[in-house]
């Protein structure tokens, strides 16, 4: 992939952009609208968000694409948003179209393919990813990361948090999420839910 994600997923842009320009917006009611914003423009980078860790940059302009032709009306060249597209993406029951936010849509899909990897740690993906990432990052004889092997594999970013992780022998892993310091279930909701 490289070290440019924006280049590289600039593709769901252009496909984004080219399938919402292809809608004659003035034979489209709201409804019309909305279904094709979830059927469609949504589900397009949906495969690469559930393999790829896309930028929060890229996740804003395709929201920010949809937006605009939500709002459009074919008559004005200035389009008024009356609504931010953080509220439209709220479920209907809390005032909202039931839109995605492709940013979390993208963090839960990759959580999903991780909670599937600590499930199944018997899959053939699970073993290939373990003895490529886990079995040699630690050198055997010092009980430290492999600091040359962690630089090479990795992106000098991920490499420096990688490194940043203690290391303590004699000690078991266990799974936990991030925001529960006890190991136990936490939902984590919304940035719009959070502060209500």
């Amino acid at each position: 992939m490289g070290r440019s994600k924006i280049r590289t997923f600039e593709y769901l842009k252009e496909r984004v952009w080219k399938r919402i320009q292809g809608w004659k917006e003035k034979l489209l009611s709201k409804a019309g609208k909305g279904v094709l914003i979830k059927a469609v423009a949504q589900a397009i980078p949906s495969y690469a968000m559930s393999c790829f860790d896309l930028t929060k940059t890229l996740c804003d302009e395709i929201s920010s694409m949809i937006s605009r032709f939500w709002w459009a009306q074919q008559d004005k060249k200035n389009k008024m948003h009356w609504l931010s597209w953080e509220l439209l993406c709220c479920r209907k029951e809390k005032g909202g179209l039931g839109y995605r936010d492709l940013h979390l849509f993208n963090l839960a899909m990759l959580a999903r393919q991780g909670w599937r990897l600590l499930l199944n740690p018997d899959s053939l993906c699970a073993q290939v990813l373990r003895a490529r990432y886990s079995s040699d990052l630690i050198d055997p004889m010092s009980g430290d990361w492999d600091r040359s092997l962690v630089n090479d594999v990795f992106l000098e970013e991920d490499a420096k948090y990688i490194l940043s992780i203690p290391l303590k022998s004699g000690m078991e892993d266990s799974l936990a999420w991030h925001f529960d310091s006890k190991g136990e279930d936490q939902v984590c909701l919304p940035r719009f839910e959070r502060q209500k």
